[in-house]
């Protein structure tokens, strides 16, 4: 007994190195050696939905996403309420990949280049100069800025950032992870009373290494839309080059009058699952998808700042925030996918809520991938009209001497 447990133990470590080295070749761009690594975990333990999830990103990363469809459908069939769902669901994604259009019934603004564009954020009472050097960033390209905190936060931070309009929050997710992280409602109610015909949520150490090319493009493609995109990892070496982050979307632009559409829910900024709500939100409630490609929004790699346990704890307000949304939105007409899509999620919140059936942790993991592909899917891409070839200098000395 005891040396079948010693080999089973040793099989799960050599599995778990596997999934970390297949991690790292997919964060370093090798997706096809990630792809391998990846392929040989799922062939000697099949159910194991992190690595079938991780090979069905990379197709997508890949540019094929139909490849995708088979390996979310077996890491998703891992829990019993999905089966059914989750097979139709995924075939209906290869039949109907393009967003219905227009979504949208009242006429699409156009928006000059003086318009007022508001962007806001929870600044923190840590890694300052990161900050520091967004802010600079994002004032430079003419947007104001509000960060919303808690009276305490506000305290400390306010001498740092002197350019910040400061919003007081009205309650913190304290209880929830013990920091006073923001939920996303307070956020948009502070962008209802900016007085912006144009907002912006952005998470605060996003360095936006644009022209002004950069906010004239979200200008021109706002109309009727959510317009969101991924940062660049960089670590502190000051190198111009960076990796693309995949995993999860850190800014977000719409017209102020769409704020009313995301209905009460328990998504808090800074923990996982809001960044996947805001754009599925956006699309079940009626706007389009534009994913901005080709842009430099800089992030320098740091530790993650909140317990990975909070990925499985918060799936279910995930479900539930759009299952919220399904039953207040009026029926949009639009193709097979997404009205499928509805009908997957009412059931999760069933199963889950309603039920009271926690997920297992493999199919949380499943429903990670499921998200971000769905996004991926809805989306439409957008580029900039242009963009600098490097960085600034001032960005690439700051992080050759900064500490972490």
């Amino acid at each position: 007994m005891r040396l079948e447990a010693s080999e089973k133990s040793l099989e799960l470590a050599v599995l778990d190195t596997h999934l970390a080295l297949g991690r790292v070749l997919r964060q370093q761009g090798r997706l096809y050696e990630a792809e391998d690594c990846f392929q040989a975990i799922a062939a000697r333990t099949p159910d194991n939905a992190k690595a079938l999830s991780h090979i069905a990103q990379i197709y997508v990363q890949l540019g094929s996403p139909h490849q995708a469809v088979g390996p979310i459908s077996r890491a998703l069939t891992l829990d019993p309420v999905t089966f059914k769902l989750a097979e139709i669901i995924l075939k209906l994604s290869v039949r109907n990949r393009a967003p219905a259009l227009p979504r949208s019934q009242r006429p699409v603004r156009k928006y000059p280049s003086d318009s007022k564009f508001t962007i806001a954020t929870s600044l923190m009472p840590r890694r300052i100069e990161d900050q520091r050097q967004a802010i600079k960033s994002w004032l430079k390209l003419g947007f104001d800025v509000i960060s919303v905190n808690t009276m305490g936060e506000i305290q400390q931070l306010h001498g740092h950032f002197p350019e910040v309009r400061f919003h007081e929050a009205r309650r913190s997710a304290m209880e929830l992870c013990g920091k006073p992280l923001i939920p996303i409602e307070e956020i948009i109610e502070a962008l209802k009373q900016s007085g912006s015909d144009l907002v912006g949520i952005v998470n605060s150490d996003i360095v936006f290494d644009e022209t002004p090319a950069f906010a004239d493009s979200i200008r021109a493609a706002i109309g009727g839309c959510l317009v969101l995109g991924n940062r660049i990892d960089r670590d502190r070496s000051g190198s111009i080059d960076g990796r693309v982050y995949v995993d999860g979307y850190d800014f977000f632009f719409l017209e102020a009058s769409d704020l009313p559409r995301f209905a009460q829910n328990d998504m808090v900024m800074g923990l996982p699952w809001w960044d996947y709500w805001m754009p599925l939100t956006a699309h079940l409630a009626g706007l389009n998808l534009k994913l901005l490609i080709g842009g430099r929004a800089v992030h320098f790699v740091h530790p993650t700042g909140y317990d990975l346990e909070f990925v499985h704890n918060l799936s279910g307000a995930f479900v539930k925030a759009l299952a919220t949304t399904i039953r207040a939105a009026h029926p949009v007409s639009d193709g097979e996918l997404i009205r499928f899509t509805q009908t997957l999620f009412l059931a999760l919140d069933l199963h889950l809520n309603d039920f009271k059936r926690p997920f297992s942790r493999d199919a949380n993991w499943a429903l990670v991938a499921f998200a971000n592909f769905l996004i991926m899917q809805i989306a439409s891409p957008i580029r900039i009209a242009a963009s600098p070839k490097s960085a600034p200098v001032d960005v690439v000395e700051l992080y050759k001497t900064a500490t972490p």
